[in-house]
């Protein structure tokens, strides 16, 4: 199934309205040559104690537009809101290509596209 995002908003809108449009709400997005104007991220990190099995960094921001190459996204629901996580590869103005992880709680973690 292929899903249409409409332009101009967070990327959490437009994925939970795009699944509303077909009448989903959970599943497995894959986005491809995706440009954004500005997108935020965390990459893995050491956890601060030996009992935390998993760590994010500080939230990183691209300064300017940036393009995804590829993402993975499984959409759920947590605590009533929608939940998106997943993995791909971005680069920046600079052209260098990354790798990492995308947790989205909240729409903090992306901006407008």
């Amino acid at each position: 199934m292929t899903l249409a995002l409409r332009g101009g908003q967070d990327l959490q809108t437009a994925i939970a309205g795009a699944l509303a449009d077909v009448g989903l709400y959970s599943g497995w997005l894959e986005l491809e040559a995706a440009s954004v104007d500005a997108l935020a991220y965390v990459i893995p990190d050491k956890a601060p104690n030996d009992q935390t099995v998993a760590w994010y960094s500080q939230t990183y921001r691209l300064g300017a537009q940036g393009r995804i190459h590829h993402l993975g996204l499984v959409v759920g629901q947590a605590d009533g809101a929608l939940f998106l996580h997943g993995h791909g590869s971005w680069s920046e103005t600079d052209g260098a290509v990354r790798f990492g992880p995308f947790v989205v709680l909240a729409k903090p973690y992306w901006r407008k596209m």
